[in-house]
């Protein structure tokens, strides 16, 4: 999830659905959502720069994050430590279900928060959406690497 679920949790729910197995992506529910406003398209900055890295997010309209989303997900993908808090303080998310994705990112990182691209050029989305693919295998790998133990 992130604020507006417009740019980085619609392009991270794709992706990740992408790293999957086919048969556990057909078992698994990925789903993306945000804070604010239902309806809304991505802009076409992110529909582009998620279009280069194999993620089509021209279907796609934002949701509102439910009580009944969090309380029904296994996980909870956030985008900054910010969300994580208001997931449990309004939606009381468990903290043990709450994931911040930065905090895989195998690079040196300087915040665990993953920037909003929001308006902001293409090299921007493309620099966020490369540290969330980076985020996603390293998850995707210890999910895997677990299963194998």
């Amino acid at each position: 999830m992130c604020h507006g679920n417009v740019c980085r949790s619609p392009y991270a729910a794709g992706a990740f659905r992408r790293l999957l197995a086919p048969s556990i992506g057909r078992t698994a529910r990925v789903d993306s959502a945000g804070f604010i406003g239902p309806g809304r398209p991505p802009p076409t900055t992110a529909i582009d720069a998620a279009a280069a890295r194999g993620v089509d997010l021209s279907a796609h309209r934002s949701r509102a994050l439910t009580p009944e989303g969090v309380r029904s997900a296994s996980i909870v993908v956030v985008m900054e430590p910010e969300q994580a808090l208001t997931l449990t303080r309004r939606f009381g998310a468990p903290v043990n279900r709450i994931l911040q994705l930065g905090d895989l990112d195998p690079s040196p990182i300087e915040q665990r928060a993953i920037q909003d691209p929001i308006d902001q050029p293409r090299e921007v989305f493309d620099t966020v959406y490369a540290r969330i693919d980076r985020c996603l295998v390293a998850w995707v790998d210890t999910l895997f690497q677990a299963d194998a133990d």
